[in-house]
């Protein structure tokens, strides 16, 4: 079978601003995959993974300048002579940020949008979008505004937006991250039914990716490593050796299995509880959506992950805690002075920081080191210590330099400055709500080793979907659905969850 795509001796480079060197993203770029196939190329962040996912969409270099050299050839067309506007029905994408990429205030009309555009009538406007929302599995977000969607769920708007669309190669950059273990499963099942041809794009190997792609790339910045079929033992050290694959064994020197009984066996924490939550009660305006907590509570110190399908209510949780969202009822009690005192949401403001899902919901200022110093005005240090921190923190985060406009920095590259600013702020909780997507292993464990080295130790509460890496980093997990704490048996639905993301192969060899 002929390649039905291929990227041919590809180089690209943006334009140059003030503050940022000119670089090759890519140097003479060679690769290829055939007609239904889905096909995995693993990198790291800053490494090019959402400039190669544009260029191959034609959206690079036409909309943002550069200079691009090589070819991409889909079937017989060179995408790089093309207009994007001419490859709708041949060629797909889902973005890293869906941000980006959604444009209406409502999930049956972001559908319908683009088969709309091509001058389909109504009648099969409504009937292609009521069958991918089935197909998807949203019909619960009907009617609702995208705004008020999870992160997860925004990807699965937009993924059921590409399969009303039906192009013939979809591109999904980051896309599984933020969705849950079951519906990845469910997406990758709908993925091989249909016979489609899927070109993925990502900094962390999951397990899953095991079981349904066909061919792999590891991209390093500099070679390329290809693998037909199953990934070898070569493959995945490589992976391991670059911070994009993740074993449990080399944190915890235990099985998968073993570390979630353990953890379910582990005896109270001896540190003094210094926020707990008691019969919250909360509700949207605009929805039927509620969030019931009967008890929650953090420890000094501590790492609690908190799991849950998209939609559960966790980050509506979060904002609770750090006093974003006020509950309708219920409260939430603040250690003071030895003794557990009820605080009001200023207080909540004081003493818990908050990752968004979404870095560009917090970052605003012109340059990184405006961000790191904005927070350290109001501390009564001069403004040459607060630059002397500043510099610290953009070396310990790994970070351009203190000029750099996060506007233009990698999705990753901004998480990182989420972490830096809450490192600055050293406050007594922190909740990082989804931040390893979109950055490797490597960084999302810089970001936990760093903020665990603050005194005092702040608690910290991590929202994810990867179930063996908040295994691993757990000293307690917490799994919510449709708004409350679950009552099931925690031990088994967290083994249940982490059967569903391995793949077969270490399913049976991880007993």
């Amino acid at each position: 079978m002929k390649d039905f795509l291929k990227v041919k001796n590809l180089s690209f480079r943006y334009p140059g601003y003030q503050y940022v060197k000119e670089k090759d993203i890519f140097s003479d770029l060679s690769f290829s995959f055939k007609k239904g196939e889905i096909t995995l190329f693993l990198a790291p962040p800053e490494s090019g993974k959402t400039t190669l996912s544009r260029i191959i969409t034609a959206l690079v270099p036409r909309y943002t300048g550069g200079q691009l050299e090589g070819n991409v050839f889909l079937d017989e067309t060179d995408i790089t002579k093309e207009r994007a506007c001419n490859l709708v029905t041949k060629i797909g994408v889902v973005f890293q940020n869906p941000e980006e990429q959604i444009l209406t205030a409502e999930v049956e009309s972001e559908i319908g949008f683009a088969i709309e555009v091509l001058g389909h009538d109504y009648d099969f406007i409504k009937q292609k979008t009521d069958d991918v929302i089935e197909k998807i599995g949203i019909a619960y977000l009907k009617g609702m505004n995208p705004s008020q969607l999870s992160g997860g769920e925004k990807r699965k708007l937009l993924f059921a937006s590409l399969l009303a669309l039906d192009p013939e190669i979809w591109v999904l950059d980051e896309t599984f991250e933020e969705i849950d273990a079951e519906s990845r499963v469910s997406l990758f099942n709908l993925l091989k039914s249909l016979n489609k041809t899927v070109f993925i794009l990502t900094s962390k190997f999951l397990d899953i990716y095991k079981k349904y792609c066909s061919r792999f790339f590891l991209y390093d910045g500099k070679e390329l490593l290809e693998r037909a079929g199953a990934p070898d033992s070569s493959f995945m050290a490589k992976a391991l050796e670059s911070g994009l694959y993740f074993e449990l064994e080399k944190i915890n020197g235990i099985t998968c299995k073993a570390r979630a009984k353990q953890l379910q066996e582990k005896k109270q924490d001896s540190e003094p509880i210094f926020l707990k939550a008691e019969n919250l009660s909360f509700k949207y305006d605009n929805g039927s959506f509620a969030v019931n907590i009967k008890e929650f509570y953090l420890r000094s110190g501590e790492i609690v992950v908190l799991l849950g399908n998209n939609g559960s209510g966790k980050s509506t949780f979060a904002k609770i805690l750090c006093g974003l969202l006020k509950p309708s009822a219920g409260e939430i009690m603040i250690e003071n002075n030895g003794s557990l005192k009820e605080s009001s949401q200023e207080d909540l403001n004081k003493n818990v920081s908050y990752f968004f899902q979404n870095p560009d919901f917090q970052l605003f200022l012109p340059t990184v080191g405006e961000e790191l110093a904005f927070g350290l005005k109001q501390s009564g240090k001069s403004k040459a210590e607060i630059e002397k921190l500043a510099a610290d923190t953009i070396e310990l985060f790994r970070l351009e330099n203190a000029n750099m406009p996060p506007a233009i920095m990698s999705y990753g590259a901004r998480k990182r400055i989420q972490a830096a600013i809450y490192y600055l702020l050293n406050k007594k909780i922190v909740i990082i709500d989804e931040a390893d997507s979109g950055i490797s292993f490597t960084d999302y464990a810089l970001i936990i080793k760093n903020i665990r080295t603050l005194n005092p130790m702040p608690a910290i509460m991590i929202i994810s979907h990867d179930i063996k890496l908040s295994i691993g980093f757990a000293d307690r997990i917490v799994i919510m659905e449709n708004g409350a704490f679950s009552e099931a048996d925690c031990e088994k639905r967290v083994a249940e969850l982490l059967e569903i993301s391995l793949a077969p192969e270490l399913r049976s060899g991880d007993e």
